[in-house]
């Protein structure tokens, strides 16, 4: 499960639920596609032999990946994740997401996530300290 954070004009929050594999081994990431009946199939990346498959809209989040693994929880240091997944998630769904303080709850669960994010892009204090600041340093606005 992963919570990503990505940057455009703003910061925006977009749950995610992925699986990996070896692009040898893509009929398990069929199966499991069928399976929920969602998702797509890609590569990792352009020259990748790595396939991931990922659901992104939050309704089939909300209504078909988390019942499931409520239902069948993981048994693994992932199911951690799941909790935080779901929380953020349900946040999303109370919009909590669109205040101050609710952005950071949220923020702050998702770097808590999936190795506490060992390849993500930006830092946490980067996203909570001032989102506009980034952006306008980013953009060369600021020295």
């Amino acid at each position: 499960m992963w919570m990503t954070v990505r940057y455009g004009n703003r910061w925006l929050i977009a749950p995610s639920f992925q699986a990996y594999q070896h692009r040898d081994n893509v009929g398990i990431l069929e199966a499991i596609r069928d399976f929920f009946g969602h998702g797509h199939i890609r590569a990792k990346g352009p020259n990748s032999s790595v396939m991931t498959y990922s659901v992104y809209r939050r309704e089939e989040l909300e209504s078909v990946i988390i019942p499931f693994f409520d239902r069948y929880p993981l048994i693994s240091k992932k199911q951690d994740d799941f909790l935080k997944f779901r929380e953020i998630v349900t946040l999303m769904q109370r919009k909590a997401h669109r205040i101050d303080a609710g952005f950071q709850t949220i923020v702050e669960l998702a770097f808590a996530m999936n190795q506490r994010g060992k390849q993500r892009r930006y830092r946490l204090e980067e996203v909570v300290r001032n989102p506009q600041r980034l952006h306008a340093e980013q953009l060369g606005l600021m020295s």
